[in-house]
């Protein structure tokens, strides 16, 4: 729906007799923020990797995402970054979590999307995944956050 193309595949299953999911593992991973973060790793391209990061932080507070780190951001041979794990995300929350981390600009087709993001087409996308509440939310926040005017 954003087009972020930073999130892996994952599919609803029944895993014991209980709903659940699963997420296509990242293929050609690196290593995880964390490693890099520690091992002091500069990235290759700093401006890119410094407009993925925006976009994480963007797609966090859309979600409403309060457990973001190092560990559940995996990066690639291409060195392009993927988030797992948003299991602690889609709280019902009205506002954001935190404006602050929105930064003064955001990638221009996050920002497009975020301004184009339909409620209705939210709540049938995710109708099967998240209670009615928590499905209106990330567009409800799409709508009436004063999302970044400049973008990289």
């Amino acid at each position: 729906m954003l087009g972020v193309g930073m999130v892996p595949v994952t599919v609803l299953r029944e895993h014991a007799h209980k709903p659940a999911a699963f997420t296509w593992w990242v293929d050609d991973a690196m290593m995880t923020e964390k490693q890099r973060f520690d091992a002091r790793v500069p990235p290759p391209d700093v401006a890119r990797w410094n407009r993925e990061l925006s976009v994480v932080g963007v797609f966090d507070q859309l979600i409403f995402n309060f457990d973001r780190n190092g560990s559940n951001l995996v990066i690639d041979r291409d060195w392009r970054v993927w988030m797992l794990d948003h299991s602690r995300a889609f709280k019902t929350a009205k506002g954001l979590r935190n404006p602050r981390a929105l930064g003064d600009s955001c990638e221009e087709g996050l920002l497009v999307a975020l301004r184009a993001l339909d409620l209705d087409a939210v709540r049938a996308t995710m109708k099967d995944v998240l209670k009615a509440t928590a499905r209106s939310r990330p567009a409800s926040r799409a709508a009436t956050t004063s999302w970044p005017t400049s973008t990289v």
